[in-house]
């Protein structure tokens, strides 16, 4: 009911709805409210500030062009902080990967970590090369694989 609110969340609930095996009347019951609460709480902010915005309408006239200006700034200050989110998680996302060499260098250790072969059977076919050890996992219906422990380190191998 509240996945509307929570931005990216409503992509993510009807997977996890089936996920969790929530039968299909629930399921639009939830949705229906939900749907409601998040429109209604949309027109009843309108219906509160309704003098408000005649208001501020009122105020941008009366600002002119230095109006537009501030709405610039706002919008270029909007598209600034998003490209640096962007940029930050790209940083991340590079940080997190894990070089041949490196790999190599986890496996000489006491505890060698768990790889798993995530490929597709259409890429495993065009690249048929594996990384020795690696546990295969079939992406249509994954498995835990025993051995695979909080302790473990696990390298994810996909394309």
């Amino acid at each position: 009911m509240i996945a509307k609110f929570v931005p990216g969340f409503a992509t993510v609930a009807p997977p996890m709805a089936g996920a969790f095996k929530l039968a299909l009347g629930p399921f639009l019951a939830y949705s229906a409210v939900g749907a409601l609460l998040w429109s209604g709480a949309a027109v009843m902010v309108g219906m509160i500030f309704h003098s408000q915005v005649d208001v501020v309408l009122r105020w941008i006239d009366d600002m002119g062009p230095l109006a537009l200006f501030a709405i610039g700034i706002a919008v270029g200050f909007y598209i600034l902080v998003k490209w640096l989110e962007r940029w930050f998680f790209m940083r991340m996302m590079r940080m997190v990967r894990v070089s041949v060499d490196e790999l190599h260098e986890l496996m000489q250790q006491a505890v060698v970590p768990v790889v798993l072969d995530a490929r597709s059977v259409a890429a495993r076919k065009l690249d048929p090369r594996r990384i020795p050890g690696a546990l295969m996992i079939d992406t249509a219906a994954p498995v835990l694989h025993p051995g695979i422990g909080p302790d473990r380190d696990v390298v994810i191998y996909c394309t």
